[in-house]
C-alpha cells in the first residue's frame, strides 16, 4: 500500500520568516498577535455603517475589506480619517477591494487621484492581472492581492487563465498573494472570499465555502467574510465566531 503524505500548509511563523514584502509581514504579524485569520468585508453604503462595523469587528479581524466607491456619502475627512483611527486602535489593516483592471497609466490615476486617494490610506489593494506584468508597477507602497480566480458561477477565470495569471502574480514584487478558489504556491498568501457558515449561495451567482473547507482543502491563509458578518444581528459576535472557526 502506497501511503500518500498529505501536504500540510506552512505556519504563519514559517511564512513570516520567508516573506519579502512589508505588508505581507505586517499581515502575518497581525494574524499571529491577534490569533485571527479573518478579514471582514464591509459591503455597506454609508460612512456611519462603515465606521460602526469597523468598531464592532475590529478586535477580531486582521483586515477590513472596503469597496470605497460604494459609500454614498464619502468624504475623505469624515470617512477615511476616522476609519484609519479605528484601524490603528484595533490593529487591523485596510484592504481596498478595487479590483483594478486597466492599463497601467489608468490604474495609476485610479489609485492616486480622484476623491478616494486610495494610495493615501490602503495597506493593500486587489487587482486583476489582465493588463499584464507592468500594469501592476503603479502600486507603490502597498501590497497587491492578485485576482487569480473568482468565486462567482460561470466566471471566466478558467484553469488556463489562472495559470497565466499566476505567472504574472508570482513574478511581481508588489504581489503579496492571490484571491483564488484553488491552492496557490506556498510563497503566495491565499485569500479566500465567499466564506459563509450558513449558506450555499446568494441567488446572484455567488457560491459559498465554509471556513473548514477552505483551510483543509485549499490551505488558505485568510478567509474573507461578508454577509455572514455585516448582515448578522450582532456583527461583533459573528466576527468572533468566524475567527474561532
Amino acid at each position: 500500500v502506497v501511503q500518500f503524505e498529505e501536504k500540510t500548509r506552512l505556519s504563519y511563523e514559517q511564512k513570516l520568516e520567508t516573506s519579502q514584502h512589508s505588508v505581507a509581514k505586517k499581515l502575518l504579524e497581525t494574524a499571529i498577535t491577534k490569533e485571527s485569520n479573518l478579514i471582514a468585508s464591509a459591503d455597506v453604503t454609508t460612512t456611519d455603517e462603515l465606521l460602526a462595523l469597523a468598531e464592532k469587528v475590529g478586535p477580531n479581524i486582521i483586515a477590513l475589506k472596503t469597496h470605497i466607491d460604494i459609500i454614498s456619502d464619502f468624504d475623505y475627512e469624515k470617512t477615511i480619517v476616522p476609519l484609519k483611527a479605528l484601524a490603528e486602535k484595533h490593529k487591523f489593516l485596510l484592504m481596498e477591494d478595487r479590483k483594478f483592471a486597466d492599463i497601467g497609466n489608468t490604474q495609476e490615476l485610479q489609485f492616486t487621484s480622484g476623491v478616494f486617494k486610495i494610495t493615501d490610506w490602503a495597506d493593500f489593494v486587489t487587482s486583476q492581472v489582465i493588463g499584464g506584468y507592468e500594469s501592476l508597477d503603479c502600486f507603490k507602497n502597498v501590497g497587491v492581492v492578485a485576482i487569480v480566480g473568482m468565486s462567482s458561477k460561470g466566471a471566466l477565470t478558467t484553469s488556463a487563465y489562472r495559470e497565466e495569471a499566476l505567472k504574472v502574480a508570482n513574478s511581481h514584487p508588489n504581489v503579496i498573494g492571490g484571491v483564488s478558489q484553488n491552492q496557490l504556491p506556498e510563497e503566495m498568501l491565499l485569500f479566500t472570499p465567499g466564506v459563509n457558515l450558513a449558506d450555499s449561495g446568494d441567488g446572484k451567482g455567488q457560491q459559498y465555502n465554509t471556513p473548514e473547507h477552505v483551510f483543509k482543502t485549499l490551505h488558505t491563509d485568510f478567509i474573507i467574510v461578508g454577509r455572514g458578518i455585516y448582515k448578522s444581528e450582532n456583527p461583533g459576535n459573528a466576527a468572533l465566531t468566524y475567527k474561532n472557526e
